[in-house]
């Protein structure tokens, strides 16, 4: 256990999960309650989430164009915000000195930012040249501060509370004006094409914005809290890629 692997209710591994599909009850009474609450977790919000990309997407009058790129985009989006948002909290709260102090300066810094990039999507995407170029730049950004910044943070914890809410601030403001474009950019461009799939869209997004924490609990309790922000790299490459060009809705 450490910083970057905060577990310290963990004494287990992962492989002792097989324990749960065994037909001797001692095997199964082996598997610790946390993990065996995580696999639970991750089977329902699971079947929830295939539940809502794919019923709704029949039912549609209209289905959008591309709807599994679509569906990988919006999923994409709730995915990694919501591990970038963990991950934050987690590697500021050593630095703010609380974790409460953590949840009010990330989390407010965050949600600002994502709001002043969501209000100014369009000139944010068309600044940088495209919503994958958007993903480009933070990506650049959460490699830059997890390989460079963050390391540098331990020597600062002598700083005034102030100064460290500070410099919290402006480390996530940019990370947060990106993220904050992709959502109404793809939004926009979606009710453009088959307006009736907006609500389809916006509920792929809650859905795995939901899915998300539990990921991000498996995967920072095996790699760290370092890895799963570093995971929001790929994971926002992937949703920008699948971005679909705009073209003619197809009837249902």
């Amino acid at each position: 256990m450490d910083d970057d692997r905060p577990f310290f209710f963990r004494y287990s591994s992962w492989r002792e999960l097989g324990g749960l599909f065994s037909a001797d009850p001692v095997m199964r009474a082996r598997v610790p309650p946390m993990e065996r609450s995580v696999v639970a977790l991750l089977i329902v919000i699971g079947a929830a989430a295939l539940l809502c990309v794919q019923l709704p997407l029949r039912l549609l009058s209209r289905r959008p164009p591309r709807p599994r790129r679509h569906a990988v985009f919006f999923a994409g989006l709730g995915l990694g915000y919501m591990a970038v948002e963990i991950a934050l909290l987690q590697r500021f709260g050593l630095f703010l000195g609380h974790p409460n102090y953590a949840l009010s300066v990330v989390l407010a810094s965050l949600l600002m930012a994502s709001g002043l990039g969501a209000l100014h999507a369009p000139r944010v995407v068309g600044a940088l040249g495209g919503i994958r170029f958007v993903a480009y730049a933070v990506c650049g950004l959460i490699l830059a501060e997890t390989l460079l910044a963050f390391p540098l943070l331990p020597r600062l914890l002598t700083l005034p509370f102030a100064a460290r809410a500070g410099l919290t601030f402006l480390l996530v403001l940019p990370i947060g004006v990106g993220l904050g474009a992709f959502l109404p950019t793809g939004l926009e461009a979606l009710k453009r094409d088959t307006p009736e799939a907006v609500p389809w869209a916006w509920g792929v997004n809650g859905v795995f914005s939901v899915l998300a924490p539990v990921l991000s609990v498996a995967f920072s309790i095996t790699w760290g809290m370092r890895a799963l922000l570093l995971a929001a790299v790929p994971i926002y490459l992937v949703a920008a890629l699948s971005y679909p060009a705009s073209e003619p809705a197809s009837r249902a």
